[in-house]
């Protein structure tokens, strides 16, 4: 995408909503690509659109509208998406402190699953301890700051075991 046969113009500029906003000003482009370029892409397509920066320049987005990306990367969201069409998902909870991820594996048991929201992946934590270091990695990890613990064991509707042991 950086071809001069296909680029009309290459930025070596900070991947941030204000300085993309910027560039989007002056270059005024018809659509945006989120879903080239990642995590990062992904982030700043949402961000630009929150601030209202695409609107304001009648920007859209190709490849899947920012809806389609805050669904599958919000833990939340999803879980609602998919409860509501009748699709089993694991027991899993939103926390934003160390101490509400605790509280939230207590009931779950070990191992758990600590995904943070609008970032894909996340590690597994076999322990307690090991739940602390994960919990602060995805944080950290999380532009949102959120993180979602999932058990491994069961569905929260009682369908089968999907843990790979």
């Amino acid at each position: 995408m950086t071809d001069p046969e296909f680029a009309d113009a290459t930025y070596i500029e900070p991947l941030d909503r204000d300085t993309v906003a910027a560039i989007i000003a002056r270059e005024k482009p018809d659509a945006l690509l989120p879903t080239v370029g990642g995590q990062t892409a992904l982030n700043l397509a949402v961000a630009l659109d929150e601030a209202g920066v695409l609107a304001a320049h009648g920007v859209e987005t190709l490849g899947a509208p920012v809806r389609a990306v805050k669904l599958g990367e919000d833990r939340l969201l999803f879980k609602q998406a998919m409860q509501e069409v009748g699709v089993g998902v694991l027991k899993s909870g939103l926390a934003k402190s160390l101490d509400e991820a605790r509280a939230l594996a207590r009931p779950f048991g070990y191992p758990v699953v600590i995904r943070p929201s609008f970032t894909l992946g996340g590690p597994v934590a076999a322990s307690r301890s090991t739940s602390t270091t994960s919990r602060r990695s995805s944080s950290a990890a999380s532009p949102s700051r959120r993180f979602t613990r999932s058990s491994s064991r069961s569905r929260s509707s009682g369908g089968r075991n999907l843990s790979s042991r």
